[in-house]
């Protein structure tokens, strides 16, 4: 039995570039890119409701006076959250 060769034998004749050679130009697009215009980092941001803020802005003297009117309803028992207003609130704005 034997094989009838067609054709020249050797390296395959490509008809384009060679995908090394496409890969490599993708790279060096990429460079470019991120030579022309450097990455920056992610910027860090913060919201806050406007209680929070007015917490922020509070003096000490204020943010002590809070806690104290605080403490003092917690330990005579006058403290109370209505856990349906809670839920409502979280509801209607979206903190679930």
């Amino acid at each position: 039995m034997g094989i009838d060769r067609i054709g020249p034998q050797g390296p395959s004749r490509a008809t384009g570039p060679n995908p090394s050679g496409r890969a490599a130009a993708r790279r060096d697009a990429t460079d470019a890119i991120e030579a022309a215009a450097p990455l920056r980092p992610p910027q860090d941001r913060i919201d806050l409701s406007a209680a929070a803020r007015s917490l922020t802005e509070a003096t000490p003297e204020e943010r002590a006076e809070l806690v104290r009117t605080l403490r003092h309803q917690v330990q005579a028992g006058a403290y109370h959250v209505d856990p349906d207003a809670v839920a409502d609130s979280m509801v209607t704005k979206g903190d679930l």
